[in-house]
């Protein structure tokens, strides 16, 4: 269960998507330009779809501040937990069967696959801010 949530903390603290947190930032107020006046932009639904979906799970997985320390490295699994949180993520790791790991390890890949589709999201994303951009 440990090492399940700490790969899980690794993939949404990494660098891939630290750079798309960050350039998502960097284009708000044209991605905000998009999500309410896309249509009268030229823009498909899709596309205009395709950018607020994008927000939304960004906001949800928040700022690229919330997933360094003070110093910049990336926060570990354990600068989100206190230390009673880990003491019961240990228990459960040690209690938990295999129908749970494996149940755990569905939501994982949920996730992950998630993840993909928001990068193809982003590629989306660099056409259509290319489009209007210009």
């Amino acid at each position: 269960m440990k090492e399940l949530s700490e790969e899980f903390n690794e993939k949404l603290s990494g660098e891939k998507l630290q750079n798309i947190r960050k350039r998502a930032a960097e284009h708000k107020a044209l991605l905000t330009k998009i999500m309410t006046r896309g249509m009268t932009l030229g823009l498909k639904v899709e596309e205009v779809s395709a950018v607020a979906n994008l927000q939304i799970t960004l906001a949800t997985l928040g700022s690229t501040d919330d997933w360094v320390n003070l110093d910049g490295s990336a926060k570990s699994l354990a600068d989100w937990l206190s230390s009673e949180d880990q003491k019961i993520l240990e228990t459960l790791g040690s209690k938990a069967n295999e129908a749970t790991l494996e149940g755990y390890k569905n939501d994982y890949t949920m996730f992950t696959d998630l993840a993909l589709r928001e990068e193809v999201s982003i590629k989306k994303m660099d056409e259509i801010l290319q489009r209007v951009s210009n």
